[in-house]
């Protein structure tokens, strides 16, 4: 995020290299190294692992069942084509489509929005911030009371249509409060759809 972003900025040309590699070294470097543990030590399948008893492995292969697949399921064209053309699963994805592309465009595009607010360079990765702890906050909250009052559907519908109405006031908002309300706001109520 912003203030990794603006921490790394501070490390340009330190090393003979800039910032920007140091960014993806030290983003990557932890992915690379738990991608090598978990490749030896990640069992497939309940069946396979060794650290398991065996009373152990048949309560997870008994929790699984029916949910995800087993070491010795086989999947068939047939099983397959009726999963892929399910209409559930087909609108499922059309939701989470509708929902990815706007967001992962928002939080692309923040520091460029940021910067158009008259903020530049790493001040304007360090103002990238306050969204996105205003959205952990929102969405712990409303994740929260959705599962307390059994109300997950409720909560995700509400942060969809606040979203949608952010995104609509960021478009057609020319002043710049208008738009930081609308980027708080947008950053607060789309992780709510996953959380709720």
């Amino acid at each position: 995020g912003g203030a990794l972003a603006f921490s790394i900025g501070h490390l340009n040309r330190r090393g003979g290299l800039q910032a920007w590699r140091w960014l993806f070294i030290i983003e990557g470097a932890p992915s690379c190294a738990f991608a090598i543990l978990v490749w030896l030590f990640y069992p497939d399948f309940p069946e396979t692992a060794s650290w398991l008893s065996e009373k152990e492995r048949k309560i997870a292969v008994d929790r699984i069942k029916g949910v995800a697949s087993l070491g010795y399921a086989r999947i068939t064209w047939k099983e397959a084509r009726e999963t892929l053309l399910d209409w559930r699963l087909c609108f499922h994805y059309f939701v989470f489509i509708a929902n990815s592309v706007p967001f992962s465009s928002i939080s692309l595009f923040v520091p460029t929005i940021v910067s158009g607010l008259g903020y530049q360079g790493l001040k304007a990765q360090l103002f990238t911030v306050p969204p996105y702890a205003a959205g952990f906050v929102v969405t712990i909250t409303v994740a929260w009371q959705s599962e307390k009052h059994g109300m997950r559907a409720y909560g995700s519908a509400a942060s969809q249509l606040i979203a949608g109405l952010a995104f609509l006031l960021q478009g057609t908002c020319l002043s710049c409060v208008g738009i930081c309300i609308g980027l708080l706001l947008t950053f607060c109520y789309p992780y709510i759809s996953d959380a709720a």
